[in-house]
């Protein structure tokens, strides 16, 4: 980096992650927007509540002690910084007084839009997402244990797909307890799966930011159940363009609801879709953090040299 600035002139320079935080915090020579996505610091807060067991409670403890040295001696040297959720940025802000805290949100890649050409298996459940994140696996747990059970339960023929990588362990192996649970690992579009699916679901207590897989699911029309902190970010609407739930026997019913209703989830679906398209298009995302690194580059006060 030091050598970049040296011998080439840039206007901004945009880290992505708060790894990049780390080593963009000595520049001076040019103004810097660091983009960490979610607040790391709040999800880490929200699993020791609500982490799957103590082990998971302990090491989110851990993991926030060390995230709140790095937020004293890293994130507060710098001063533009983006995350994706008004929820997030508020949360930084009471954090980071000196900063400047943006919202961006997160988009579905393009082709999520276009038009689907696999056929809707009306008894489908999907989740999908990396099961190696521990607010993943926590969803699962709680969609394996407390949720799907009582589905099976008023509808005999209902089928659970888990797509992504990372399923090992407890987790593998509650999975292996059910006959009609999928657990694919990774798959490189998922896409077609989700055109497949009848309902989608995002279970999540825990985590931080928005849910990409929330945005995926709706960009392709999909009916979908979630708990209110998936939709932390997103313009939910309560019946229109998704199922509320926050206990799991409200989040198995409205499952329910949606499996027994066509009509509901196709509306559901179609509602959704036109949200995405609406809020989380390519070129709405892009303009937006095109606006704000030239408002940046243009007011930004900068010293001569790098500096460490």
């Amino acid at each position: 980096i030091a050598r970049l600035l040296r011998e080439n002139r840039y206007d901004v320079v945009l880290g992505v992650s708060t790894t990049m935080a780390y080593y963009l915090r000595w520049v001076r020579s040019v103004p810097v927007v660091v983009d960490l996505n979610d607040a790391d610091e709040m999800a880490y807060r929200r699993e020791i509540v609500s982490g799957e067991n103590l082990r998971c409670r302990a090491r989110a403890a851990r993991n926030l002690a060390l995230f709140q040295i790095f937020r004293r001696r890293i994130l507060a040297a710098h001063r533009e910084l983006v995350v994706v959720s008004d929820v997030d940025a508020a949360f930084l802000s009471r954090q980071l007084k000196t900063a400047a805290v943006h919202v961006i949100p997160l988009g579905a890649e393009p082709h999520f839009f276009a038009s689907s050409t696999e056929a809707e298996m009306p008894n489908v459940v999907m989740f999908h997402g990396s099961l190696g994140a521990s607010h993943n696996r926590d969803a699962m747990q709680l969609l394996l244990r407390e949720i799907y059970p009582r589905v099976v339960r008023g509808f005999p023929e209902a089928e659970l797909w888990i797509v992504g990588p990372g399923a090992s362990g407890p987790l593998a192996e509650l999975a292996r307890s059910f006959p009609k649970v999928r657990v694919t690992g990774y798959v490189p579009d998922v896409k077609p799966m989700l055109e497949r699916a009848a309902v989608y679901v995002c279970p999540h207590a825990t985590g931080s930011g928005m849910k990409t897989k929330m945005l995926e699911a709706w960009a392709t029309g999909k009916a979908t159940v979630a708990t209110p902190r998936a939709l932390g970010g997103l313009p939910a609407d309560a019946g229109r363009n998704t199922l509320i739930a926050e206990t799991p026997g409200e989040f198995a019913g409205a499952v329910l609801r949606l499996l027994r209703n066509p009509g509901l989830r196709h509306a559901l679906g179609r509602n959704a879709k036109e949200t995405a398209l609406k809020n989380y298009s390519a070129e709405r995302l892009s303009g937006m953090l095109e606006n704000l690194l030239m408002q940046v580059a243009a007011s930004a006060q900068v010293t001569p040299e790098w500096n460490r």
